[in-house]
């Protein structure tokens, strides 16, 4: 017989289960999650070289973290030039990015690519981004509290 498990397997938090499914609830903490959410940003944002082993070895803390990535933290990780001559350059996409996509980038539960440019034709930043400009954008309230959530933490 198969035990179903009780515990996240990446940070030991009780796990709950949602429609036949389980689920970590701890989102900020969890390593797996974390991991996760990094390669659904790279992959959202176009950065062509940054799967889960790069991620992996830059032990990035945050989403933003991208944002700070230095010639050299990529050269450590990776220890390779060429490797991180090409990681480099595609950090540089992520200064042309739009609004809509930063906002698809980030993962948020409910706010997909339709959503996000809703939001972002209502603000011009993410600092803006409040329960009126989410209504204002036509987000329901299920999604609205992802979003407020999501940059509260």
């Amino acid at each position: 017989m198969i035990e179903i498990p009780k515990e996240c397997p990446s940070c030991s938090a009780l796990l709950y289960e949602e429609n036949g499914q389980l689920f970590c609830p701890n989102n900020i903490d969890c390593p797996a999650q974390s991991q996760k959410s990094f390669e659904h940003f790279a992959k959202s944002a176009e950065l062509k070289g940054f799967g889960p082993a790069v991620i992996e070895k830059l032990e990035l803390q945050s989403i933003f973290d991208f944002f700070e990535l230095s010639y050299d933290d990529l050269l450590e990780a990776t220890n390779s030039e060429k490797i991180a001559d090409k990681l480099f350059l595609e950090l540089q996409k992520l200064h042309n990015l739009d609004l809509a996509t930063f906002l698809t980038c980030l993962g948020i539960a409910g706010l997909g690519k339709v959503r996000a440019k809703q939001l972002a034709d209502v603000v011009t930043s993410v600092i803006e981004i409040n329960n009126n400009t989410c209504k204002l954008a036509g987000l329901g309230e299920i999604t609205t509290n992802s979003v407020l959530e999501y940059l509260t933490n």
